[in-house]
């Protein structure tokens, strides 16, 4: 079973478990008991949302963790998707020499 960094990641951001609760619409033991058994992806991505981060950052490791599928029982790795820098943008020297190749 995954474990989470919902209670620390409450605690650098000032908040309380109780507010987390409240913010994602459940009560604080509800919340308590869906942590410390399987909870859904759901319910995972309103308590990502609530918090401001990425799903996979409530994951005690942050680079890639493995859950249980609720309903299937299937193991599913999951990775924290880094996008790829966007390519730096061309020189003027660059533009001018491409312009030259494009015309006529």
């Amino acid at each position: 079973m995954a474990r989470f960094r919902v209670k620390e990641i409450c605690k650098q951001q000032g908040i309380t478990l109780n507010e987390l609760a409240s913010k994602i619409g459940v009560g604080p033991n509800s919340l308590y008991i869906t942590l410390s058994r399987n909870p859904t992806v759901d319910t995972l991505e309103r308590i990502a949302a609530a918090l401001g981060v990425d799903i996979v950052e409530l994951f005690v490791d942050e680079k890639s963790s493995v859950i249980t599928c609720p309903a299937c029982g299937a193991r599913l790795f999951v990775e924290k998707f880094v996008p790829p820098a966007p390519a730096p943008a061309a020189t003027a020297a660059e533009q001018a020499f491409n312009s030259e190749l494009n015309t006529p």
